[in-house]
């Protein structure tokens, strides 16, 4: 079993392959302009990522503690404290990346 590479190294290792991958399907600067909506998004970390891309970001995330640090962090961003299991997403996004996987949709 190897060793954790460390936070950042993973955020940044992650975001190159989700990266690498939209830009062979889609094109460069496919993102720049669009909407992101982050579940479970912790500290936000991973939501500026994509914000650099020129993306409008929302992060909602069910941990009070994680989003006052979100918040603190990254005030830009539309943050808001919620569970999934028992909410609706009542906008459009144009992406939606969850911990486990990103989905797109180009409508």
């Amino acid at each position: 079993m190897s060793a954790f590479m460390g936070y950042d190294a993973w955020i940044n290792s992650r975001f190159g392959v989700i990266m690498t991958n939209m830009n062979n399907i889609f094109g460069n600067n496919f993102l720049h302009g669009k909407t992101i909506l982050e579940l479970g998004a912790g500290h936000g970390d991973f939501g500026y990522k994509f914000y650099e891309l020129g993306m409008d970001v929302t992060c909602i995330e069910g941990r009070p503690e994680n989003l006052e640090i979100l918040n603190q962090k990254y005030p830009f961003f539309t943050s808001k404290l919620g569970d999934m299991d028992k909410e609706l997403i009542e906008k459009h996004y144009n992406v939606i990346l969850t911990v486990l996987k990103i989905v797109i949709y180009l409508f």
